[in-house]
């Protein structure tokens, strides 16, 4: 060989080489790196907003609703890729609007700004307060997976044991505070359908699932700007079911050692109903269910992002939306006089047609690190502003 062809030889090797560690330079990993003994700080958010129509455009119930809490989160242990973190309650927070023809009600609470005065619903809120300070535990890999979570349940018994009480003595002040569902419900159903309300969110389920939503946002391995992975995830959607979809992961850049990580929808969501319960459960619960079971998906949605930064996501925020419509089922004006000609008591669709129904539900989920932790405050009472933040 010529010393011309070993030169060329020798270069092209080299050029092959540098792209090499170039490329595995470029494919860079990203995971959660928790160190025992670190400590971080989060706050957690949900908005979730719910409209259900009949006809014409005619909307019967609009409802708006946030829960929010803070978050101190300590690594007990670490092994391997898998970490141990207990997780501490500092605040928490909910407010519920709802809109409809009887008009607008709002109610909110937070612990942080508890000043013990509230009275009525806020006040039924105000059991939240027993939340604050209580932990749970779960196992976090490098992809952020929440698994094992534990500790929910003692957590959802603290509220409950004092929001029965809240709720039995909020029942007897205002007897017709639940509407036409206190006329189809015994106390005790009532009692228990909004304990169980209160303390849903606390369920292991449900923090192993909010949390996973905004953790579980890296990949199994290196990637470069512009790959993309994906993960199967089902939520439960009102009382229409399991909303069965599959998430899109995109590598939107790095830079200063912040990498930005965008999602989309990736196919056709599923939709897997909910049957109504037998023999007994919550009756209005219930017609709603029987209600919703003849409505087919329309339409879905799903955007959001996350940034990571020092073995960690440190924002993320992620909005899901879906519209759903059918026909109405058969003696639903029963429910009573409610909207007139084409409404729920009326005469139903054009040429005596049965009425179509639709519902849209939008939920909007933040995770959000922060730099030093809220003032924990277990207070004994209730108040909030309308305008808390989240």
């Amino acid at each position: 060989m010529s010393k011309g062809s070993m030169a060329w030889t020798a270069a092209l090797v080299c050029a092959l080489g540098a792209s090499a560690a170039a490329q595995t330079e470029e494919r860079a990993a990203l995971a959660w790196k928790l160190d025992k003994g670190q400590t971080l700080h989060y706050a957690y958010s949900v908005k979730s907003t719910t409209s259900l129509g009949m006809g014409g455009g005619m909307n019967l119930v609009d409802t708006e609703q946030k829960t929010g809490y803070t978050l101190t989160l300590r690594v007990l242990d670490v092994q391997g890729d898998r970490a141990t973190v207990e997780a501490t309650i500092t605040s928490v927070q909910q407010s519920r609007t709802n809109k409809s023809m009887m008009g607008v009600q709002t109610v909110a609470y937070d612990s942080a700004a508890d000043d013990g005065q509230a009275t009525g619903e806020a006040k039924l809120l105000s059991v939240l307060r027993h939340a604050v300070g209580k932990s749970f535990r779960f196992t976090l890999d490098a992809t952020g997976k929440v698994e094992g979570l534990s500790g929910g349940q003692e957590i959802r018994d603290a509220i409950a044991s004092a929001a029965t009480e809240e709720v039995k003595a909020f029942l007897q002040s205002q007897p017709g505070a639940m509407g036409p569902m206190g006329m189809q419900m015994g106390p005790e159903q009532i009692t228990q359908m909004l304990v169980d309300r209160l303390t849903a969110a606390f369920a292991d389920e449900a923090l192993s699932e909010s949390l996973n939503q905004v953790c579980q946002v890296l990949p199994p391995g290196p990637k470069a700007e512009g790959e993309s992975w994906t993960r199967e995830r089902k939520v439960p959607v009102l009382m229409l079911g399991q909303l069965g979809y599959r998430t899109k992961f995109t590598h939107s850049g790095s830079e200063g050692g912040t990498t930005r990580i965008t999602l989309g929808l990736d196919g056709e969501p599923t939709l897997e109903r909910a049957p109504a319960e037998e023999g007994g459960g919550n009756p209005m619960m219930n017609m709603l269910k029987t209600v919703l079971a003849g409505m087919k998906l329309s339409r879905a949605s799903l955007d959001g992002s996350a940034t990571v930064r020092s073995g960690h996501v440190v924002d993320a925020e992620i909005t899901r939306s879906i519209e759903a419509e059918g026909e109405a089922p058969a003696g639903l004006g029963m429910m009573g006089g409610m909207g007139g000609q084409g409404g729920m008591g009326g005469q139903g669709g054009e040429g005596g047609q049965a009425p179509k129904m639709s519902v849209s539900a939008r939920v909007v989920v933040r995770f959000v690190q922060k730099d030093a932790p809220p003032a924990a405050k277990p207070a004994s009472g209730a108040g909030a502003d309308e305008g808390a933040k989240f």
